[in-house]
């Protein structure tokens, strides 16, 4: 099996063990991620399986009765629920590992990022390899070639134009995991004594998190990327709904300087 069909394949098993009408969205009572992780190494290895089928062969909700019995934790809706959290956290951690494996290195840092109560918002410099992999993508060109088409147009007293607009990246499936749709805000300024050269910045702002979208009518639900990444978002929206993964902001800032 390839490794990109690892990764949805425990994607699948994971969100199926999700499929249970006892984890209603309610406060939970915290548990830290290393009581859960030696709960869940005791489990596999009393049960001979290994972090791939553990989820095939045992549900979360067979998890946390073993985590009961064994008495790790008490048997309270707000235990159970803390402890599918961590769980799922944990399953989310080695998803994020294995795409860094296959090339999915932002999508795979944006991800484990969220996997905290309280994750910080990033901000990428020019400098960092995030920004540099968005201003190397056909996206980026094509907004830069719109900034260009502004500035020929320009009133020669205009020293300074601004303008927002929104981005959807396509051009690489780990762009597409990573930030699909996003806002940016342009910023220019006409270089000191001259009439056409250019300088300024391009911000891109996107709110990490993931919405559960319906498929459209007609839609390929196979063999497309598009199913994939729409399959992988819906599952980040239903761990997303329980605490697992949690919203932040990224803002992403590339500047650029040109002569007409």
């Amino acid at each position: 099996m390839k490794r990109k069909s690892i990764i949805l394949s425990v994607s699948f098993t994971l969100c199926l063990s999700l499929v249970s009408p006892i984890y209603a969205v309610q406060e939970t009572t915290n548990i830290e991620t290393s009581k859960v992780e030696n709960i869940y190494e005791e489990f596999k290895i009393e049960h001979s399986v290994n972090n791939f089928d553990v989820w095939e062969k045992y549900t979360i909700d067979e998890f946390i009765e073993y985590a009961i019995e064994e008495g790790y934790i008490e048997d309270t809706p707000e235990q159970r629920d803390a402890t599918v959290k961590e769980s799922l956290r944990l399953s989310l951690g080695a998803l994020a590992t294995l795409g860094s494996t296959v090339g999915l290195n932002t999508a795979s840092y944006l991800l484990d990022h969220s996997l905290t109560d309280n994750p910080s918002d990033l901000d990428f410099e020019p400098s960092s390899e995030y920004a540099h992999q968005v201003a190397i993508s056909s996206e980026y060109q094509n907004i830069l070639a719109t900034i260009k088409n502004t500035a020929r147009t320009a009133d020669k007293n205009k020293d300074s134009i601004s303008f927002p607009g929104d981005c959807y990246f396509e051009s690489s499936f780990d762009l597409q995991l990573a930030y699909h749709a996003a806002d940016y805000d342009v910023y220019m300024e006409r270089k000191t004594g001259t009439s056409n050269s250019w300088e300024g910045t391009v911000v891109f702002t996107d709110l990490y998190d993931f919405n559960y979208r319906d498929w459209e009518e007609g839609a390929s639900r196979y063999a497309t990327l598009a199913y994939y990444v729409h399959f992988l978002n819906n599952y980040g929206a239903i761990c997303q709904s329980l605490g697992a993964t949690v919203p932040y902001y990224i803002t992403i800032t590339i500047p650029f300087s040109f002569t007409l």
